[in-house]
């Protein structure tokens, strides 16, 4: 279509501006889309760690089928992000899932996936849809985040999923049910499960020898230097003589501290 006052070889300035504006529209949806994805794979949030360390709890009796040579545990070992023998391989044959138990009740509310940094099929085999769910019994859960479609994985990729959950469990489980094609394995490198840093309570032990002392005991083995007194000596040595060695295992042993300032209690 020809617009008044112009050659027909000439671009209409109308149309100019229509096409930068439809430039300008593309370049927005494209940051748009890129934007979006990048929030799949948010960095941790400031202030949260990583909670499945060795000293806080570990993989719990209830998992499914993996390779014998890439076990359930590889997923929490905290091993080289780019070891082969670090990574977890779950059998897609079977209902792909994971149990973890922390010593104390700990509040999770985020999720990071790691893969293998080598070419092991990783982008079929990743996980693309899951479930983890929170639980203080081990039977009843509580569904915390819901997971689909995460496709484009790539070797080595980190991804993080926040969600929303400001209660305690003891027990954790994710629970693949796709991973993105494979039909031999399902694989990660590592799952970590992110949330405030925890802080254990410090016991302290009160049988100390300025807090109390032993005031009677039952009978203790034919020499008298193994008596109920070497059960509350504090040796942390591994000496005979500070061991207590009771008589007969058909009575009870039975020890009586005296306290002077604090509780009958051996910890506080």
């Amino acid at each position: 279509m020809r617009i008044a006052g112009t050659k027909p070889t000439e671009k209409p300035m109308l149309i100019d501006r229509l096409a930068v504006v439809a430039t300008a529209v593309v370049c927005i949806m494209v940051f748009a889309c890129r934007t979006a994805f990048a929030a799949a794979t948010t960095p941790v949030p400031e202030g949260l760690v990583d909670l499945t360390t060795a000293s806080a709890g570990c993989f719990a009796a209830y998992y499914s089928t993996s390779h014998k040579s890439y076990p359930v545990d590889r997923a929490f070992d905290n091993g080289s992000k780019t070891a082969d023998g670090s990574r977890w391989l779950a059998t897609v044959a079977d209902n792909i899932y994971v149990t973890y138990k922390f010593k104390v009740a700990t509040v999770v509310d985020g999720i990071g996936i790691f893969l293998p940094t080598l070419n092991y099929n990783c982008g079929d085999r990743a996980p693309n849809t899951w479930t983890f769910s929170g639980s203080n019994d081990g039977e009843t859960w509580t569904t915390l985040d819901t997971q689909s479609g995460e496709t484009g994985w790539t070797d080595g990729e980190f991804r993080y999923y926040q969600f929303v959950n400001s209660d305690a469990y003891l027990y954790y489980k994710f629970d693949c049910t796709a991973n993105n094609g494979a039909t031999d394995y399902m694989q990660v490198q590592e799952i970590e499960f992110y949330g405030p840093e925890q802080v254990l309570p410090v016991f302290t032990d009160l049988t100390t020898s300025s807090a109390g002392s032993v005031t009677g005991y039952s009978t203790v083995y034919a020499n008298k230097n193994y008596n109920g007194n070497k059960a509350f000596d504090n040796a942390k040595n591994l000496s005979d003589d500070g061991a207590m060695v009771h008589a007969s295992s058909a009575v009870p042993a039975r020890f009586l501290r005296q306290g002077r300032t604090q509780p009958l209690t051996a910890f506080a």
